[in-house]
């Protein structure tokens, strides 16, 4: 039978628009990564998995997050992508079908995985509910399926997880490892997931405090954070957001990388 699709692929892109995503901060994480001796590379809250794709690989690798629909696209991209590439190629960009796959995302899982790719990829942001009206300089569907055929080379050898974060850092930590956390920041409004609390963060530099392995972090730059990981190595930056009014400059906001 002949494949429905071609390996032929030269970059990878993360698969998903994540609002959050950290592919603006890739020229500050990628560094501190490569400096950082490990085997095991574990993302707690992996969203988009843009630093994943980016990194170079380690020996073993983890991603995980609590986005049970997330999770699924990327294991059925892993094992079954050839069924997911004959389901997306059943539609087209249309907001009528972008419409019924939001009241009726599918029943199977793969089915369920198309769905999510399909809507996030013609959504406006990523948000996989607002369709997202184009004019000039969008991306075919033929785009998409490439960068789904790299995302399932790229997790060959990717342990992919649905646990909380706590389950997840605990079960991979080891002396060898190194725990990428991005976890949702403390200020702003993201439809998609709820934004954390100072409680959520005391939680996560308790148990960063108890990890054998090493560990880095990305947060939102506020005083309250920055308090929360006195002693450690705090390094400042800034990033434009991801969308700005036309005829607008981009809007900027700062963000910190924590390490130990």
């Amino acid at each position: 039978m002949k494949a429905p699709f071609s390996l032929v692929q030269s970059v990878i892109k993360p698969l998903v628009k994540r609002p959050g995503g950290k592919t603006r901060m890739l020229k500050h994480l990628l560094p501190i990564i490569g400096s950082i001796p490990h085997k095991v590379y574990v993302e707690p809250f992996c969203g988009g998995a843009a630093v994943l794709v980016a990194k170079t690989p380690s020996e073993h690798e983890v991603i995980n997050d609590i986005d049970g629909e997330l999770i699924n696209l990327y294991k059925q991209v892993k094992h079954h992508l050839p069924a997911v590439v004959r389901e997306l190629r059943q539609v087209v960009d249309s907001r009528q079908l972008f419409v019924e796959a939001k009241q009726q995302p599918g029943t199977t899982e793969i089915q369920r995985a198309a769905s999510y790719a399909y809507r996030n990829f013609y959504s406006f942001g990523g948000d996989n509910d607002s369709y997202g009206v184009k004019r000039i300089g969008f991306s075919t569907q033929s785009y998409l399926l490439r960068k789904m055929i790299a995302m399932h080379k790229r997790l060959n050898r990717v342990t992919v997880e649905h646990l909380s974060w706590e389950r997840c850092m605990s079960l991979y930590d080891c002396p060898a490892a190194l725990h990428f956390c991005d976890p949702p920041y403390t200020e702003g409004e993201v439809r998609a997931y709820r934004a954390w609390g100072a409680s959520d963060v005391a939680k996560l530099r308790e148990a960063l405090a108890r990890l054998r392995g090493k560990w880095i972090v990305t947060l939102n730059d506020c005083e309250a954070n920055r308090v929360a990981f006195k002693g450690c190595t705090i390094r400042a930056v800034t990033t434009a957001a991801a969308m700005s009014n036309k005829g607008q400059a981009s809007r900027r906001f700062g963000e910190i990388i924590i390490t130990a």
